[in-house]
């Protein structure tokens, strides 16, 4: 198209403007990818005052002209950035003229589309290592373009429908298109390494760092890579995680049959294509690691989690896990999309088995002395439970144990012979930072014969009334008011022990 052609398109946009009552400022050298800026006043709002009138909204045209058999043209590739970039409304208007002299008017909005194209030719010329200025984009029109009739009416709608937001959802487009599926990608040599297994032992956790003999980062938009890396380093380390854990359930059950079901996450590495001989995954919940490998089979590792606060069921569990010290133990996996595996393995053996399965016993009865009196939470730790282990498992024993006797002297204050159905009594005792105290009665079963005082054989010890706070006065008179409504609603056969303590010399 000659540059006739091209002022004529231009004279007769400006025609359209001024018809219009619009202001058409022309671009007095095409530098900067537009051929006019114009100002479009808004709609008036009959109810602001003027200083609450919207302000005048601009927008930048470019005006294209062609002879050709259909209505197309095309840009240079630095105008069409130019464009792309800008944060005000930009519109491309092209003149196509026919053999008669006739022509017919497009517009496109340089919106997502255009913005998109514009952007993946600057990325390919950058590529090409070619000057935008010298590359060229199409640009097509349809009949859905044409606005022959008033195409700057249609212009002003546009821009006067454009939100307080426009510039900032071109700004949006502008730095996200072109990066959906990544915004980097990376080159990294490791080394030095001993063996490929350092790799895949990395990956699933085991080890914190990678060694990297060189790394090169480097901008990729459309899949096409920047001319220059964003970062090209030596002699660095890299740590690397798999992006997708799968979550299962993992149930361990010991070889007496005693089972716990907890849930995890399974990581298989990814990074690399593994030989089944050197396939390994670890397993990880709140309180063990397991790695299992078909070279190794399992090995398991309990967490320390020694003064760790944790609630009753966690301290119950903890416990239990380390009361399986030297035992074969089978571990089932459960979950969608998880074959089913049946595995075996072992913990290592510590000592102190026989503790801590007393240990787990009584975590699961503080945990029903804190249910019944509704205090929940982190409780104590596994320290606090070993270093009250005597006591507790006294208490324990008292509520649990299937015979109990309590044998008086004669001068304890109790009388021989009257006639007692039941027992009433209280005790109370502290773990750590939290007190505890329990209302308890008992039938009684049988009546010894004792010539030097009174025997008594107790049924089962019901706890009627439970208090668990970190507040001991509050506990303590909570608890008497709870023994002494039980006191009174008993009869004369009934025999109210009190405290405890005070009867067993404590």
């Amino acid at each position: 198209m000659s540059q006739r052609a091209g002022r004529t398109a231009q004279d007769e946009f400006k025609l359209f403007c001024s018809r219009a009552g619009i202001t058409c400022n022309s671009s007095s050298e095409d530098d900067h990818g537009w051929d006019f800026l114009i100002e479009i006043e808004p709609n008036k709002d009959a109810k602001a005052p003027a200083d609450k009138q919207r302000a005048i909204r601009k927008a930048f045209v470019q005006a294209k002209s062609t002879n050709g058999n259909s209505p197309k043209t095309r840009m240079k590739v630095s105008n069409a950035l130019k464009l792309a970039k800008d944060e005000l409304p930009c519109f491309v208007v092209l003149f196509h003229y026919d053999r008669t002299g006739g022509s017919r008017i497009y517009v496109q909005h340089f919106w997502t589309d255009l913005i998109e194209r514009a952007l993946k030719r600057g990325r390919q010329a950058s590529a090409k290592n070619k000057d935008t200025h010298k590359s060229w984009m199409e640009i097509s029109f349809s009949e859905q373009d044409e606005k022959s009739k008033d195409p700057v009416g249609w212009i002003s709608s546009i821009v006067r429908e454009c939100s307080e937001e426009y510039s900032a959802e071109k700004r949006l487009l502008y730095q996200k298109l072109g990066y959906e599926n990544r915004n980097y990608r990376a080159e990294v040599t490791f080394g030095p390494l001993s063996v490929v297994e350092d790799i895949i032992d990395h990956e699933l956790g085991l080890t914190d760092a990678l060694p990297v003999s060189r790394v090169r980062l480097i901008d990729s938009r459309f899949g096409i890579d920047a001319p220059v890396p964003i970062l090209d380093s030596e002699h660095a380390t890299m740590q690397i995680r798999p992006s997708d854990n799968i979550d299962c359930n993992v149930v361990l059950q010991e070889t007496d049959g005693d089972l716990i079901s907890f849930e995890a996450v399974m990581r298989i590495p990814g990074m690399l294509k593994v030989p089944s001989d050197k396939f390994k995954m670890v397993v990880e919940s709140w309180c063990f690691v397991a790695v299992v490998s078909n070279r190794e089979g399992i090995k398991i590792d309990i967490k320390d989690l020694w003064n760790e606060k944790l609630s009753a069921e966690e301290l119950s569990e903890a416990a239990k896990l380390r009361s399986w010290g030297g035992k074969t133990v089978s571990m089932k996996f459960l979950g969608s999309n998880i074959p089913p595996l049946n595995l075996h393995g072992q913990f290592a053996a510590i000592g102190d088995e026989a503790i801590f399965s007393e240990l787990s016993k009584t975590a699961m009865v503080l945990g029903y002395m804190q249910s019944r009196s509704g205090f929940s939470g982190p409780s104590h730790s596994l320290e606090e439970l070993y270093q009250g282990l005597r006591e507790l498992s006294f208490w324990n024993g008292f509520l649990n144990a299937q015979d109990v006797k309590l044998v008086s002297k004669v001068g304890t204050g109790f009388k021989s012979d009257i006639s007692i159905v039941g027992v009433l009594g209280f005790f109370e005792f502290r773990v750590g930072g939290l007190y505890y105290f329990l209302v308890f009665d008992a039938p009684v079963v049988h009546r010894p014969t004792d010539q030097n005082g009174m025997a008594l054989d107790f049924g089962t010890r019901v706890v009627r009334d439970c208090y668990v706070n970190h507040d001991s006065e509050k506990v303590r008179r909570a608890g008497k008011q709870a023994h002494e409504v039980e006191a009174s609603s008993r009869g004369d056969d009934w025999l109210d022990l009190g405290d405890l303590r005070l009867v067993l010399g404590m």
